[in-house]
């Protein structure tokens, strides 16, 4: 064989080595993706629901919505091997609660293996959330029951919980001194990663509570995708979203609120949705917005 040849051939073998590596690197990223899927709302009202799988099938909840959403969410993971390995639920407000309240009050056949809160006491909500009161005295008891205790634990602020391929970080959690906007600030916000890539869960996080979020967390808000707090209405403020810079939003955002329309026409409601549209995509240029109201959809990260 002559010299070219032999020449010829090493670069020739040197080239697929460097394809099958770069192939290789691509499936090893794919399949260690974040998976996530977004749930729509079930009934008229806002609602936040999170389903995300692990790259061995396992499902983690992220809330759920309203009690409305508990059909829709009971099929979703029965469909998916009716067993959720943690369920995350960021506050206490039946948006975000109903429909795990109502599969254990039902005591579906759902597996749950661990329940992850971050909640105050009865009286604390007597207090500062008297308008939603019975109904959360009511989910505090159900997961008081002695069958369902068990499994229900306070998180720890910044513990990391590690299912096969996602590691979960728990970067806040209540936050009794604060007693405006009270409910929605005291949401527990997740951090979910898989070495490569992450998301954050803000719950309904409010402008009282993101000052110190954001102060206690630089080094840990930089993203690449974020849920909208709030439901993507009079949440956190634009700044806490420029130094979050995701490439991707979801928005667990019904149609009605997107438009900001209370029956009578676009924007014409008292919400902030428009103005935080603007910030996202028309100031921020995001042009991967995820939106509830368009029906369940998976958002994958890699």
């Amino acid at each position: 064989m002559s010299k070219k040849a032999k020449k010829i051939g090493i670069i020739f073998l040197l080239v697929l080595v460097t394809i099958l590596c770069v192939a290789l690197g691509f499936k090893t990223r794919y399949d260690n993706r974040i998976k996530i899927i977004q749930f729509e709302p079930q009934g008229p009202r806002q609602s936040m629901g999170y389903m995300l799988k692990t790259n061995k099938d396992k499902l983690i909840m992220i809330d759920g919505g309203t009690k409305l959403d508990k059909q829709h969410v009971s099929q979703k993971i029965k469909e998916n091997g009716e067993e959720v390995e943690y369920w995350f639920i960021t506050h206490a407000h039946d948006d975000h609660y109903g429909a795990l309240n109502e599969i254990l009050k039902e005591n579906d056949d759902i597996k749950i293996n661990n329940i992850i809160v971050s909640l105050n006491d009865e009286e604390w909500y007597k207090v500062n959330d008297e308008n939603r009161f019975e109904d959360i005295k009511e989910f505090l008891s159900i997961l008081k029951r002695e069958d369902i205790a068990p499994k229900v634990r306070e998180a720890i602020l910044r513990e990391k919980i590690s299912v096969d391929n996602l590691n979960f970080k728990i970067l806040k959690l209540k936050s009794p001194e604060i007693v405006e906007n009270a409910g929605n600030n005291q949401s527990m916000i997740i951090k979910v990663d898989n070495m490569f890539k992450s998301a954050l869960f803000l719950g309904d996080l409010g402008v009282q509570g993101e000052e110190d979020f954001v102060n206690n967390n630089l080094d840990e808000i930089k993203v690449d995708a974020v849920q909208m707090a709030h439901h993507g209405q009079q949440g956190v403020g634009k700044e806490t979203y420029e130094k979050i810079n995701p490439k991707i939003c979801m928005w667990p955002t019904p149609d009605w609120l997107w438009d900001n329309n209370n029956g009578n026409g676009f924007n014409t409601a008292e919400y902030k949705t428009i103005e935080t549209r603007q910030w996202i995509i028309e100031e921020m240029k995001i042009k991967q917005n995820y939106i509830a109201k368009d029906g369940d959809l998976t958002i994958e990260i890699w």
